[in-house]
């Protein structure tokens, strides 16, 4: 991103980063994305990945909790209310 650009784009980071990785994604850039959201006030990532159908919850950016099918995905402190079977979150790769 040009300097001027990156200097005019805000500092604060979503409460929730949701990531849908994909072939072009690296695990270099996964990580750099996270440290630089967590470091700007991201309180929780969630990295979706469709091809073993599992999600890798971030509650910081070094640490993760794998989910799979079975398993539930809850909004955390972000979103107390959500609650969302992992395998709910691949049923379009069946259509």
């Amino acid at each position: 991103m040009a300097r001027a650009m990156r200097e005019n784009c805000p500092t604060i980071g979503p409460d929730l980063v949701v990531e849908v990785l994909s072939k072009s994604h690296t695990k270099a850039e996964i990580a750099r994305q996270l440290v630089e959201s967590f470091a700007a006030g991201t309180r929780l990532s969630w990295i979706v990945d469709p091809k073993p159908e599992t999600v890798r919850v971030h509650l910081v950016p070094l640490d993760s909790t794998l989910l799979q099918a079975g398993d539930l995905l809850d909004g955390g402190v972000v979103i107390p209310e959500l609650r969302i079977a992992v395998e709910a979150l691949f049923e379009w790769k069946d259509n």
